[in-house]
């Protein structure tokens, strides 16, 4: 006899109480169901350097590939090859397709069950990045075969790049119907200025943060925001460039160039802009909106020459045949001008950072008008865009190279000299330098305490854009050999992929050119030796012949 019907509901509640989660969405009769694209595993700890910011936290094994431990995926070629993507592309498609690979060694493992990529995130990376590997005569690496090891979307994929893309918090969402890449041309309050840049880089959260270098006299935070491919990080030989606003209270024009330039950097990298990824990829870049937020401290603010022309070549009102603006003639000096010309005072910031640092620095007057109209911000963002992608982009000139021993240890704190230009600078703590030079003859000289200083002549052709690499070998005193050299070295002790070529051939602008072109007489690329001597197994599914 069944049971009174109250006894029969509990029942099934209990039974229903005591079904296990699931991970996936349950079917019209209430099971669980569980996607193709989705298998049973042994969940474990994502431990992959390479692959630390991938958008979920557990893998498994063996993997994709079959790979059946850590050891063995980090002594693979394809693990090496995720690692020096950056490097042999360029800059190119990356982060997206070491991702996008880390999905495949290394695959997403959730509540017991591993979950494929999707493969029309594949299948879009590919058809951009192709000429990139075809450019250094590569093949499409096999493990990221779009049909083989990812899947569709009706079968339970998951975006590899989901990070990447980031997004924005619920309270700090865009007003209905704006698409995430909308600028507001509009002046912003502080408070309106944090929100922006903390929004950007969230939007951004892989090449992007936010940090603050101090407070104002009353309280208010400096806030920075950083792009970079390793946001947080200096990476061996990246350069880095500063762009500073507002450093006078009520000179606003630059606090809202730099603050729509970084929805611009993010927006256009999300959205595929090679420009803007190269670009993002290879330099270390700090927005500093606004240096004086309470309006209080008054603060002034010299290669110099060219950077201050690759600012002004491209900007349509600097150009202007106008003979007369803000008070002055600036056309017959190419609009540019020696800022102690102008005015003169001690102690600017543009003295510290040249006398003290590293650093070049230059000082963009924007206009004549202090605080300009709501509705003229739109036009000065149009005239200024360019110009400050240009200018960043100028960081790339001249020379750049480490500094070691004869063991290959890195020298901290060696001075690298110029001859005829007496501003020095000195290497980082990995060793690492960046030169900014004009085309023409140099004679560098490199020196530490403790070593005998070598000297290198460098032939710098005009057309050149792109920094050619000098290294330097210091010797202890006394047991040094011949220390003049002539030319750049190929490669280098830390760049075994190495960006340098003789910069004394003018007929070659592009130092990387050379080395990109395939190989006409059938031997293997220039890459192939790199790979080969660092691990057992040769990833003759590289190549293309």
């Amino acid at each position: 006899m069944p049971p009174p019907l109250p006894l029969l509901l509990l029942t099934v509640l209990v039974v229903a109480a005591a079904r296990p989660g699931c991970e996936f969405e349950r079917n019209p009769a209430g099971e669980c169901h569980r996607p193709p694209a989705a298998d049973s595993a042994t969940c474990v700890d994502l431990q992959l350097r390479t692959c630390s910011d991938a958008a979920y936290n557990h893998t498994t094994f063996p993997n994709l590939l079959q790979h059946r431990s850590w050891e063995v995926v980090e002594a693979s070629s394809e693990y090496i090859l995720l690692s020096v993507l950056h490097q042999l592309l360029e800059g190119q498609c990356n982060p997206d397709l070491r991702l996008l690979g880390c999905a495949v060694l290394a695959p997403r493992c959730e509540g017991g069950w591993v979950r494929r990529p999707c493969r029309h995130i594949c299948e879009g990376l590919r058809e951009v990045c192709q000429p990139a590997f075809d450019a250094i005569d590569m093949a499409w690496p096999y493990f990221l075969d779009c049909h083989r090891y990812f899947t569709r979307e009706d079968e339970g994929c998951y975006d590899p790049l989901e990070k990447l893309r980031g997004g924005l918090e619920a309270d700090e969402a865009l007003p209905s119907g704006l698409p995430p890449t909308f600028i507001r041309f509009s002046h912003h309050s502080y408070a309106q200025m944090v929100r922006v840049l903390r929004r950007t880089a969230s939007r951004c959260a892989h090449v992007a943060r936010t940090y603050s270098i101090g407070r104002s006299f009353d309280g208010r935070e400096l806030l920075v925001i950083e792009f970079s491919s390793r946001p947080g990080q200096h990476e061996l030989m990246e350069p880095e460039v500063k762009l500073i606003g507002n450093i006078h209270g009520n000179e606003v024009a630059g606090r809202e160039m730099l603050i729509y330039l970084a929805q611009y950097l993010c927006s256009e990298y999300l959205l595929g802009n090679p420009r803007i990824q190269r670009l993002l990829n290879t330099t270390r870049i700090h927005l500093l909106p606004s240096m004086n937020p309470d309006g209080y401290e008054v603060a002034a603010a010299e290669m110099f020459k060219l950077l201050s022309r690759a600012y002004a070549d491209v900007h349509p009102m600097m150009m202007d045949r106008s003979e007369n603006r803000c008070g002055g003639n600036f056309l017959k000096r190419g609009s540019i001008i020696n800022g102690a010309d102008w005015y003169s005072f001690t102690g600017g910031m543009s003295d510290f950072n040249y006398l003290h640092t590293n650093c070049f620095e230059i000082t963009v007057e924007l206009g004549c008008v202090k605080f300009p109209p709501e509705e003229a911000l739109y036009i000065l963002w149009q005239h200024n865009k360019e110009s400050l992608l240009n200018f960043v982009e100028t960081v790339h000139r001249g020379i750049k190279g480490v500094v070691t021993d004869k063991f290959g240890k890195p020298v901290k704190n060696a001075r690298i000299s110029v001859k005829g230009i007496r501003h020095d600078i000195t290497t980082a703590p990995d060793g690492d330098y960046w030169r900014l030079l004009p085309p023409g003859i140099h004679i560098v000289i490199a020196q530490a305490p403790g070593y005998a200083k070598v000297i290198k002549k460098v032939i710098i052709p005009a057309r050149m854009k792109r920094a050619g690499r000098v290294d330097f070998i210091l010797q202890p005193l006394g047991m040094g050999p011949k220390n003049f050299i002539h030319g750049l070295r190929r490669t280098g002790p830390h760049d075994p992929l190495g960006g340098a070529s003789s910069l004394g051939e003018a007929t070659e602008p592009d130092p990387l050119r050379a080395r990109r072109q395939p190989s006409a007489d059938g031997s293997k690329p220039w890459w192939w030796s790199y790979f080969t001597s660092l691990s057992t197994h040769r990833p003759r599914w590289l190549l293309k012949y």
